[in-house]
């Protein structure tokens, strides 16, 4: 587990969790201002296809989720399909709806997709469910280990692992307070029994993903219909075969990941939120012929310079080709031609 996290990191609103997460007994965690002392317990992966490719049996330490919050006219929270890479109809009408400006920017931004990340946590002896926006917490975690060079890509193990030391101090967003992790140190810690495992949640299995026919009546504010699947069934993210019989019209086909963009893994979106750039917000793999005159002979001079001038490496201090369209800067790089190709080559 720890090599995994070390390659994570190398590579890199307030509505009821019941409504996306079934996690029977689960108390959450609510950290508070000032420094929160927490244990990250790992779990037992018990699925295929798991999303970081940890085989079945393994442990791991997190699990990141996409949800969709104010969905329909009841204004639900739902897991967004491309948690566990299935196409998202609610996704795929937004686009729309921005696309035929039938959808305000602010509207637009509170309904797209907000990354999340669950962890199974131990404060004070007591064993919690936290779920906290990864750039709350994650994404300074992420920074914090690459920092030390992997000095603590342990911090979950059960056996010399790290307790976290998390200050989290207030930040804010218009009129929206929330808390924020703003520095991260890690301690030395006991040996944890295995016991512990027992208590943990499965964060794989507690997700509630919902079909994409039952997403689409959520939106519509329509009657849900009834699940075409037995939730006793075992749960398999590997197969990409849609669990129900889409309209193969209006549903992409997610089965054959060679016609799935390789920029957006047919989201259809960059990290951002904004129309991939690479397939048009189709999710599909682009044809190879260039249908796109407008932005391509502009980069033309410079791609070709620039290839020789940076081969495998970032003007940004970015890893090259991994990081591709995940910044800002990203968007005006001279360079994101050839890095995207190396991407599209890991």
């Amino acid at each position: 587990m720890r090599d995994r996290i070390h390659n994570k990191v190398q590579n890199r609103e307030t509505q009821d969790f019941d409504s996306y997460l079934n996690a029977q007994g689960a108390t959450f965690f609510e950290p508070s201002e000032g420094t929160n002392d927490i244990d990250i317990l790992p779990y037992l992966v018990s699925v295929k296809g798991h999303y970081m490719k940890v085989p079945v049996g393994d442990l791991w330490c997190e699990r990141v989720i996409w949800v969709h919050y104010n969905v329909g006219p009841d204004d639900k929270a739902v897991i967004c399909p491309k948690t566990i890479k299935k196409p998202c109809p609610i996704c795929r009408a937004l686009k729309q709806a921005q696309r035929q400006g039938g959808i305000d920017e602010e509207e637009l931004k509170g309904q797209r997709a907000k990354k999340r990340v669950l962890y199974n946590v131990m404060v004070d002896g007591d064993i919690f469910l936290w779920e906290i926006s990864y750039h709350n917490f994650g994404k300074q975690l992420e920074k914090e280990l690459d920092d030390q060079d992997g000095t603590y890509d342990g911090y979950a193990e059960m056996e010399d692992g790290f307790t976290i030391n998390v200050r989290m101090a207030e930040a804010k967003i218009g009129k929206t307070s929330f808390l924020q992790a703003d520095r991260i140190d890690f301690s030395n810690r006991d040996d944890l029994d295995d016991d512990l495992l027992e208590d943990v949640q499965d964060l794989d299995t507690i997700l509630v993903v919902q079909s994409a026919d039952e997403l689409e009546a959520i939106f519509l504010g329509e009657d849900t219909p009834e699940p075409t699947t037995d939730p006793d069934d075992d749960l398999d993210y590997g197969d990409e075969e849609p669990q129900d019989d889409p309209d193969p019209e209006e549903e992409p086909e997610p089965e054959d990941d060679d016609n799935l963009c390789v920029a957006c893994e047919g989201s259809g979106e960059n990290t951002k939120g904004r129309k991939c750039r690479i397939c048009g917000g189709s999710g599909e793999k682009p044809e190879p012929e260039d249908d796109e005159p407008e932005e391509k002979p502009a980069r033309k001079p410079k791609k070709k310079k620039a290839k020789k001038q940076a081969k495998q490496e970032c003007p940004h201090e970015l890893n090259w080709g991994a990081d591709c369209d995940e910044y800002d800067v990203c968007e005006k790089c001279d360079l994101w031609d050839p890095c995207l190709e190396a991407k599209t080559k890991m």
